[in-house]
């Protein structure tokens, strides 16, 4: 005979420390690794391994329960933010909308800023069309204009899908 129990969080409040619990470990996590792959694939447009890094790190941290465009905006930013050529900003208001992430390296003049628009897709088969319409918004709604009014000139524009522990980055 065979049993089957269902198991769940009980209540709020183990929900909320079993979920900073995998957070901190995850963050931990993270910073004792080296991720300027991450960073030096983004710089030079390779997309291809900078969805294989991204993709390895979701395999070794995220929960199942995490699938929401918050928590991965918040992984991600957290990959980012331990580099020292970049410094990462979050969701702030560009012209006519407010961008996921921007990496800006410090010195302007000759600095390169890399703008990240994030989105989260229920199905594998519309990762490139979800990245399509993350790139679309990015030009749509103007998010480089705030970093070309500070000087930069070399901006690089990425469309970031998730899908569970699946990432694609997709470059304008």
């Amino acid at each position: 005979m065979t049993i089957y129990l269902y198991l769940a969080i009980p209540n709020k409040e183990i929900s909320y420390i079993y979920r900073n619990t995998i957070m901190e470990w995850s963050t931990l996590r993270i910073q004792s690794q080296d991720l300027s792959g991450l960073t030096l694939s983004l710089e030079n447009g390779d997309c291809l391994t900078a969805s294989d890094i991204i993709t390895e790190q979701l395999l070794d941290t995220i929960s199942f329960y995490d699938y929401k465009e918050d928590y991965y905006h918040r992984f991600l930013a957290g990959l980012l933010k331990n580099n020292t050529k970049y410094y990462v900003m979050s969701n702030r208001e560009s012209d006519l909308g407010r961008y996921d992430l921007v990496l800006k390296t410090h010195r302007i003049h000759t600095g390169k800023a890399i703008i990240l628009e994030l989105k989260v897709t229920d199905n594998i088969n519309n990762m490139e069309d979800t990245c399509i319409k993350a790139l679309e918004q990015i030009e749509k709604l103007h998010y480089d204009s705030s970093i070309i009014k500070e000087g930069y000139t070399d901006i690089i524009k990425y469309g970031v899908c998730f899908y569970k522990k699946e990432c694609l980055v997709m470059i304008k």
